[in-house]
C-alpha cells in the first residue's frame, strides 16, 4: 500500500469515527422517546449502542487529548530531572497543535534534560512543519530513531525527520554517545532496521549511565553482554503500553518479542534497569483506552 493510499485510508477511519455521535443521540432518542413501546432486543440492542457510542466517543475524542505525567523516582538522592515522552506520531492523526501541547507540560515541569525515544511521525506531509514545536522545548533534548521514522509505505523518512529534528534544536544520535553532568547517554539505533550496534557499550563501565533506545526488545541483547550494566537506566518507548488496553487483548497486539505488558519501571537485575514510555500519539486507530498519552518525569 502506497502511502497517500494509507494515509487516505488513515483519514477515512479520522473523519468516519464522527459518526459515532450521531448512533449514540439517535439511539438515545429512540430509547427515551415517550410514548414508543420497545420490544426487550430491541430495547437492549439500543443500550448496547449507548454504551458501545460512549466507549468509542471516550476512546478516540477525550483520552488521547489527556496529556498525564508520570513520576519514577530511581534514586534515593536524585541529581537530575529527565523529562521523557516518545511516539509522538504527528501527521494523520495528531496535530503539531497537540505536540506544543506536550511542549510547554514538559517546559512547565523545569526538567534539566528530555530523551526522546522516537517514532516522531505517522504519514506525515510536512515533516519540518509537524515536528516544528519542538524547538520550544527548554532544556537539552536528546532523541533516537523509531521505526516510524525510517520508512512509511516504502517511502524513506529518514533524513526528513533528522532535518526536522536538527531544525528544531533536538540533537537526534545514532549509535553514538554523549555526556550530560556526571551521566554517559549511549543513543542506539533502530532494531527493526538492524542499526542498534551494542558495540558502543564497550565504553560503558560501572560510572552511571543512560541508554536511550526505541525498542526495548534491545534489552534482550544485554544477557549477550559481557558487561557491568547494573547502575544503568535504558529508556525506550514503541510499545504505546498496548494504546488499547482492553483486559486479555492488548498484550497480544504489543509489537515486541520480549514481554513488556505495561509503561514504567522494570528491573532487569544485573543489567539494571528498564524504563518504558507509553507514548502520546496512536498508530492504526486513532484511539486509546485506559492508556492517555503520558510525560516521563524521571528523578535520577
Amino acid at each position: 500500500m502506497q502511502n497517500t493510499e494509507f494515509l487516505f485510508l488513515a483519514k477515512s477511519i479520522y473523519y468516519l469515527s464522527y459518526l459515532t455521535f450521531f448512533i449514540l443521540f439517535l439511539s438515545a432518542f429512540l430509547l427515551f422517546k415517550k410514548y414508543t413501546v420497545l420490544s426487550f432486543s430491541l430495547r437492549a440492542v439500543l443500550i448496547f449502542l449507548i454504551l458501545f457510542s460512549a466507549v468509542f466517543i471516550w476512546s478516540r475524542f477525550i483520552e488521547p487529548q489527556i496529556i498525564t505525567v508520570k513520576k519514577i523516582k530511581l534514586s534515593q538522592n536524585p541529581e537530575i530531572k529527565v523529562a521523557v515522552f516518545s511516539d509522538t506520531h504527528i501527521g494523520a492523526y495528531k496535530s503539531p497543535g497537540f505536540l506544543k501541547r506536550v511542549v510547554d507540560k514538559v517546559n512547565n515541569l523545569k526538567v534539566d534534560l528530555i530523551l526522546l525515544p522516537g517514532d516522531f511521525i505517522y504519514f506525515s506531509n510536512d515533516t519540518k512543519s509537524d515536528l516544528a514545536p519542538l524547538k520550544n522545548l527548554k532544556a537539552k533534548s536528546i532523541a533516537v530513531f523509531g521505526n516510524h521514522d525510517i520508512v512509511q509505505s516504502g517511502l524513506r523518512k529518514k533524513e526528513e525527520v533528522k532535518e526536522a529534528l536538527k531544525n528544531a534544536g533536538v540533537e537526534i544520535l545514532e549509535n553514538q554517545e554523549t555526556s550530560f553532568k556526571d551521566w554517559k547517554i549511549y543513543a542506539l539505533g533502530e532494531i527493526w532496521e538492524d542499526k542498534a550496534d551494542l558495540e558502543i557499550l564497550k565504553s560503558l563501565n560501572s560510572k552511571k549511565a543512560i541508554i536511550l533506545l526505541h525498542n526495548p526488545d534491545i534489552t534482550l541483547k544485554y544477557k549477550d553482554l559481557d558487561l557491568d550494566l547494573k547502575n544503568t537506566i535504558t529508556i525506550a518507548g514503541h510499545t504505546h503500553c498496548g494504546q488499547i488496553r482492553i483486559p486479555f487483548i492488548y498484550k497480544h497486539v504489543i509489537p515486541t518479542k520480549g514481554d513488556f505488558p505495561h509503561g514504567g519501571l522494570y528491573d532487569l537485575n544485573e543489567n539494571g534497569k528498564l524504563v518504558i514510555s507509553c507514548g502520546t500519539g496512536e498508530i492504526g486507530l486513532p484511539m486509546r483506552l485506559f492508556n492517555p498519552p503520558q510525560i516521563l518525569l524521571l528523578e535520577i
